[in-house]
C-alpha cells in the first residue's frame, strides 16, 4: 500500500539523524517528522501548479524521498558516528507513569483507525475541501456555497491528503491528528530536559499532555489543534536550542515549524506571535551577524511557507469580494477592545475551565461573571465579542467540542506563579511562563468567547505541560506525585472510553456500527437520508453531480457514500453559487450536471436534470 511510503520515509530518515546527526533519538525524530512535514507542503504547493494532486504523483514524490532516506543511511558509514546513548531502567513509578501513556496512546490510535471523520467541522469543510482538491487535482480555489472551504487555513488538510490520496479513501485521515499527539508529547519530554527536568519531569510532562481531556478526545478527530499544538511545541524547543548554539539546522526547523502552525489553523498565529517575539529579541540582544541572518532566513521562511495560501485567495478576488467573502471567518475575531472588555474575556475564557457536574453550581458561576461584567458596563452576550451562542459555563462534558480542562489548568497556574515569584534560577522556565502568558493575553484579546473555546486552546495546553512536567519533577515527596499521577490518570479514564462522538465501550461504541453509520455520529438521523440519496444516485448511474448547500451543512459524507456504491468516476460541484465565490472558474473545467442535490439542515434531496445545463465560471 502507498499509504506505508511516508512511515517507512520517516523511520528511516529518523534513523540515519540519530546515528550521524544527533545524539538524541528523539531530536532525530523530531527533526525527521519536521522534514516530512515540509516535504507534504513543498509538494503540495508544487504538485498544485501543475495540476498534479492525483495518486500517482504524489506516490511518486513519497517514494523519491523515501530512497533519499535509504541511500543517506546506506552512505552512513562514511561518515562520523557519535557514541550511543544508553538508557537507565525505569523505577516503579516511573515504569507506571510510561505505561499510562503508553495505554492513552494505543486507545486513541485504535479509535482514530477504527473511526471515520465524523466532527462537525470535518464533515462541512475539511474533509470537503480535501476530496475537491483530490478531484480537481490542485489547490485552488473553486465555487461553493460553504465559505470556509476557501478562506480558512488550509495546512492541517495539506497532511490528510496526502494520506487521503495514497490510501484512495479516508481510512487512515484521522491518524494524522494521533501523529500530533504523539509528535507534542515526545516534543514536551524534550522542553522539559532542556529546562533542567530529570527523566522523571520529562515523563510527568508527557503524562500531564497526554491527559489533557480535549486532547484525548482530539487525538482521533479532524480538529486539527493537536497538529498545531505540535509545531507549536516543536518551534519552541527549537528556538531554546538555537539560543544556545545558532546552529542552521534548528534555524530551519524553526522556520518551519512556526510557518506550518500558522498555515495549519487560523489560531495557530495567536500562538506563534510570542514565539517569534521571542526569537527576534534573542537575535537583538545577542548582536551577532550570523544570528541576525538566521533570524531573517526564519521569517523569510515563515512567509514563504504561508505565501502560496495567501497569493491563490487574493488572486482569485477582487478586494471589494475578498473583504465580503471572509465575513463569516472574521466573525470568530473580537471586534470590540478595551480594557474592560479583555478583562470579561480573561474570566469567560478561565470560566470555559471550571463547569461542574452541577448545572446549580455552573448557572451560579454563570451569574457571577454576568452580574461582574454588567458592573464593567460590558454585556457577555454582545456579538462583538462573543461568537456561536449566548455566554454561560457548560457542564462538565465528555464533547469534543465542550471539554474542559480545569485540573491542568490549576497545575498550568501553579508553575506560573512559582516561575515567576519564587526566584526561578533557570532562566528559560521564566522566559517560557512569560510566551504562555502572552499566548494567553493575545489569545484573549484576538479571539471571541465560543462554546467550544476549550479546544481551540489545545496548543496552549499541551506547551504548558512541559512546565508543569518541571516542576512536578522537582517534588521531593513520591507520594504528592503518586496522587498527582493518579488523579491525572482517573480522571483521564472516562474521556478514553466513553467520549462524544466516538465510544470506545458502551452501547454506541465504534464496534458496533459500521463506518457509514459513523459518519453520523453526531445526528444519527441523518444517515438515512443521505444514503437514501445515495442509492437513488446510483442506481441512475449520474456521474456528474451538482451541489446545493448552506455555509455550514454537511457536504463531505456524500462523497465516501456514492464511492462505496461503485460512482468511482464522479465529480462534486457546487451549483448555483452566489457572490463572491460564483466568479471562481471550475478547476476542470465546464459542468454539465445530471443531478441536483440540496442539502439543507437535516434535509437531503435529490432532482435529476433532463436538460443538462451548462456551469462554466460563473452561474
Amino acid at each position: 500500500m502507498a499509504i506505508v511510503l511516508p512511515i517507512l520515509s520517516f523511520l528511516i530518515l529518523s534513523r540515519f539523524l540519530g546515528k550521524v546527526v544527533f545524539n538524541s533519538r528523539r531530536e532525530a525524530c523530531l527533526v525527521a517528522a519536521v522534514t516530512c512535514c515540509g516535504w507534504v507542503w513543498a509538494t503540495s504547493e508544487v504538485l498544485s501548479l501543475l495540476g498534479s494532486l492525483n495518486f500517482m504523483a504524489i506516490t511518486s514524490v513519497w517514494a523519491v524521498f523515501l530512497a533519499g532516506a535509504i541511500i543517506l543511511t546506506l552512505k552512513e558509514k562514511s561518515i562520523h558516528q557519535k557514541a550511543s546513548l544508553t538508557c537507565l531502567p525505569l523505577v516503579p513509578l516511573d515504569m507506571a507513569i510510561a505505561v499510562s501513556i503508553f495505554l492513552i496512546f494505543v486507545s486513541t490510535l485504535l479509535l482514530a483507525f477504527v473511526s471515520p471523520p465524523n466532527t462537525w467541522d470535518a464533515l462541512t469543510y475539511h474533509m470537503s475541501r480535501v476530496a475537491h482538491w483530490a478531484q480537481n487535482g490542485t489547490l485552488a480555489p473553486y465555487p461553493t456555497h460553504i465559505q470556509r472551504q476557501i478562506f480558512s487555513n488550509p495546512g492541517f488538510e495539506y497532511f490528510i491528503l496526502h494520506f487521503y490520496v495514497l490510501a484512495g479513501s479516508d481510512a487512515f485521515v484521522c491518524v494524522v491528528q494521533w501523529l500530533g499527539q504523539a509528535g507534542s508529547l515526545m516534543v514536551v519530554t524534550l522542553i522539559a530536559k532542556q529546562l533542567g527536568a530529570p527523566r522523571r519531569g520529562q515523563l510527568l510532562a508527557a503524562m500531564v499532555a497526554a491527559t489533557i481531556p480535549m486532547g484525548i478526545v482530539e487525538a482521533s478527530s479532524l480538529q486539527g489543534d493537536y497538529v498545531v499544538a505540535f509545531f507549536l511545541c516543536a518551534s519552541v524547543y527549537a528556538l531554546l536550542r538555537w539560543r544556545l548554539e545558532a546552529s542552521w539546522i534548528w534555524a530551519v526547523v524553526l522556520g518551519v515549524t512556526a510557518g506550518l502552525g500558522i498555515l495549519a489553523k487560523g489560531t495557530g498565529i495567536f500562538f506563534m506571535l510570542p514565539v517569534l517575539i521571542w526569537l527576534v529579541s534573542a537575535g537583538f540582544f545577542r548582536q551577532s551577524c550570523k544570528r541576525w541572518q538566521q533570524v531573517l532566513v526564519v521569517l523569510s521562511l515563515v512567509g514563504v511557507i504561508n505565501a502560496g495560501f495567501i497569493f491563490r485567495t487574493v488572486s482569485a478576488f477582487s478586494s471589494k469580494d475578498l473583504i465580503v467573502a471572509t465575513q463569516e471567518g472574521r466573525g470568530v475575531f473580537n471586534e470590540s477592545f478595551g480594557p474592560d472588555i479583555f478583562l470579561v474575556n480573561v474570566l469567560r475564557n478561565v470560566a470555559t475551565h471550571i463547569g461542574t457536574p452541577s448545572e446549580r453550581v455552573n448557572k451560579a458561576v454563570t451569574g457571577k461573571i454576568r452580574s461582574f461584567s454588567n458592573m464593567m458596563g460590558v454585556n457577555c452576550d454582545d456579538p462583538h465579542t462573543t461568537y456561536g451562542g449566548v455566554f454561560k459555563v457548560n457542564k462538565l462534558t465528555r464533547d469534543e467540542n465542550q471539554t474542559s480542562a480545569g485540573i491542568h489548568g490549576l497545575l498550568i497556574v501553579i508553575f506560573l506563579v512559582v516561575a515567576l515569584f519564587f526566584r526561578e534560577r533557570t532562566l528559560d522556565i521564566r522566559r517560557l511562563a512569560w510566551v504562555l502568558i502572552s499566548m494567553a493575553v493575545i489569545f484573549c484579546l484576538a479571539v471571541k468567547w465560543q462554546p467550544w473555546l476549550s479546544r481551540l486552546q489545545l496548543p496552549f495546553f499541551v506547551l504548558a505541560s512541559a512546565g508543569v512536567g518541571v516542576l512536578l519533577g522537582r517534588v521531593r515527596f513520591s507520594l504528592l506525585t503518586v496522587m498527582i499521577v493518579s488523579v491525572l490518570v482517573i480522571f483521564s479514564i472516562p474521556y478514553i472510553i466513553n467520549s462524544y462522538p466516538r465510544h470506545l465501550a458502551g452501547k454506541k461504541n465504534v464496534f458496533s456500527r459500521t463506518r457509514e453509520e459513523q459518519y453520523f455520529s453526531m445526528a444519527q438521523a441523518r444517515y438515512v437520508n443521505y444514503a437514501n440519496v445515495a442509492d437513488r444516485l446510483a442506481a441512475s448511474g449520474c456521474q456528474d453531480i451538482g451541489l446545493v448547500t448552506g455555509g455550514d451543512d454537511w457536504e463531505y459524507p456524500i462523497w465516501p457514500l456514492l464511492k462505496s456504491r461503485g460512482l468511482s468516476k464522479m465529480r462534486l460541484e457546487h451549483i448555483e453559487v452566489k457572490g463572491a465565490l460564483a466568479q471562481i472558474p471550475y478547476p476542470l473545467g465546464k459542468f454539465h450536471p445530471c443531478a441536483r442535490v440540496v442539502v439543507a439542515d437535516e434535509v437531503l434531496d435529490v432532482v435529476f436534470l433532463k436538460n443538462r445545463r451548462d456551469y462554466a465560471s460563473r452561474d
